[in-house]
Order: structure tokens, then sequence, then C-alpha cells
């Protein structure tokens, strides 16, 4: 029969070693990396951990899929903690004090733009990516398409700009619309574009997609199962597939591109089905980097918070 006060006073004995369970205590330096909206996870940001005396102990570490990260063996005394995304656009910071082994559990640090008044929506009659901005927390400014035929540009300061789905795409045969969005990209602007704005990517950068002969060949209103082939969308979607919804009467497909093809699936075109199609895409340009879907943002964000991480992958990790 075993002895009820031996018992007693062993549990007691090991939730006294796991104390720091109890007074939310984590082992070393550890935290929750989100958006601003603190919800949407931070994937893969650079954690650096310094003490704040110069010359002190040194860690480093990368977010997980839920946006965590923790360093388990750091000496006592009193931490900084920076935070950046992967592509140096977000960052943010904070303190920890590191007692016995241990730092305070809990903590939710929240990432920003590195500069302000950066980020820039360009809206059109199908979509607004700026449904998805305010989701997130992110401050946007907004610009109509004929901003961007002025001789100076005024993409110069952004960082992140949103070219909707709806535009007047006869802005896209104008030479000087084309050369403020290839100055932005390769300068290290990061473009995310969508359905029907397809020709603003095929004029400004025509050796990197591959277009059929009428990219409108997607077949109105339909439902597809989208399956995320880039490894590292993947894991921060944290799921396989995607349902994505397609409610116009008809939209852009692209056969193909020399960068990476971020989800594709099968879909019924005017031409008949279509296997593997790629649905979101996306190349590097310069030091920057063009993400183009076939989707629009907004309705699959009416669908579906997973449209929200994605979104935020594509704005912090590429």
């Amino acid at each position: 029969m075993v002895n009820k006060a031996l018992y007693i006073s062993l549990a007691l004995a090991a939730l006294a070693c796991r104390s720091d369970l109890l007074l939310g205590k984590v082992e070393g330096v550890a935290a929750n990396i989100y958006a601003p909206n603190g919800r949407t996870p931070a994937y893969r940001a650079e954690v650096a951990v310094a003490d704040v005396k110069p010359g002190g102990y040194y860690g480093e570490a990368v977010t997980s899929a839920s946006g965590y990260f923790t360093i388990t063996v750091i000496p006592d005394g009193s931490y900084r903690a920076n935070v950046t995304s992967p592509n140096g656009l977000l960052k943010s910071n904070f303190h920890a004090d590191v007692v016995d082994g241990y730092s305070a559990g809990g903590v939710e640090v929240l990432l920003a733009p590195a500069r302000a008044g950066t980020f820039v929506n360009v809206p059109g009659r199908y979509d607004d990516m700026g449904t998805i901005f305010v989701d997130l927390g992110y401050r946007y400014k907004t610009l109509g398409v004929e901003a961007l035929a002025q001789k100076q540009n005024p993409l110069r300061g952004a960082d992140i700009v949103c070219l909707n789905s709806g535009v007047d795409t006869t802005w896209a045969q104008n030479e000087t619309v084309i050369k403020n969005l290839k100055s932005f990209v390769e300068k290290g602007g990061r473009l995310i574009a969508t359905d029907q704005a397809w020709p603003f990517v095929k004029a400004s950068w025509p050796g990197k997609v591959t277009w059929p002969t009428d990219p409108a060949v997607g077949s109105p209103y339909q439902d597809v199962e989208g399956a995320f082939v880039d490894a590292d969308l993947k894991r921060c979607a944290a799921v396989p597939r995607w349902r994505l919804r397609y409610d116009l009467g008809n939209w852009a497909v692209p056969t193909d591109t020399t960068g990476t093809v971020f989800v594709r699936g099968d879909v019924e075109t005017t031409s008949g089905k279509r296997a593997n199609a790629p649905l979101l895409i996306g190349f590097g340009y310069g030091r920057g980097f063009v993400s183009f879907g076939t989707f629009d943002w907004r309705t699959q964000y009416r669908h579906g918070r997973l449209a929200t991480r994605v979104f935020n992958y594509l704005i912090t990790n590429k």
C-alpha cells in the first residue's frame, strides 16, 4: 500500500522543482511575437538577446509558426531582446530579467513597421487588401493608380505596395508607371498584385511570368482546394491546404514563373480543366520581391483567417 504522506511529499517536491509553471516563469528568455493585432504569429522572426552590459552574453533564436521562441541557457542578468522580421521591414524589442535561470513567462511582443508611412494600398473595383492591413493592425496610406504616373516616384519611400484587382489597367501601358514600379521593387520594395492587375506584372517583368494568350481564363464562381507547395509557407500556414473562393466572372491564371510557386490547385478554365495550376506565385527582382495571387484577398479574408496569416507571411518574410 502506498504511503499517502510520502506520496504527498513527493508531489509537493515535484511542484517545487517546477515552480516556474505556477509563478508564470520560463527557463531562460522566451516570448510570443505577433503582428500588431496581437493574434497573427510572426513566423521566422529573428531574435537577438544581449546583456545590457557592453560585451555581455549574446544569444539568437528564430520564432516558430506559432510566433514563439525560447533561449534556455542564459546567465542571470538583465537583457535586451531585439526582434526583426526576416526581410527587416518590421521591428520591436523588449527587456527580460533572468533570475535563478528563469524570466517572466507569457511575454507578448508586437512587431511594427520599422519606418512610418511605408505601407501603400492601391484599391481596385474587385479587391481591397486594405481590409487585411486593418485586421493585422498595420497603418497604411491609399494611393490612386493614376498617381503612379508621377515623374517623381510616389513609391520612393514605401516598403509594401498592394496593387488590387480592378485598378484601371490602361495605366499598365504608361512607361512612367512601369518605370516607377520596377524602381520601387529593385530598391527593396515588396509588391503584392492580384488577379486583374496582372497587366502591370506582365509589362514590368515580362520574363518572370509566363501567361497564356488570354490570362483571364478562370471560369467563374468556383471553390478550389489549393495546396501549399512551398515548404516554408506551408510551415507558416500550419495546414497543408487552403480552400480558395473565386467569385468573379473570370480571373487571370499564369502558366508558370521563373520564381516561386507558393500555392497550386486544380481549376476549371474557359478551355477545360487545368491541373496543378499556379495560384499564388512570387519572384525576386533587385533587392525586392513581387507576389501575384490569382484570387482576391478580400474574398478569402471573408471566408477564413488563413488569408491573414498568408498575407502577413508575404509582408514579413519575402
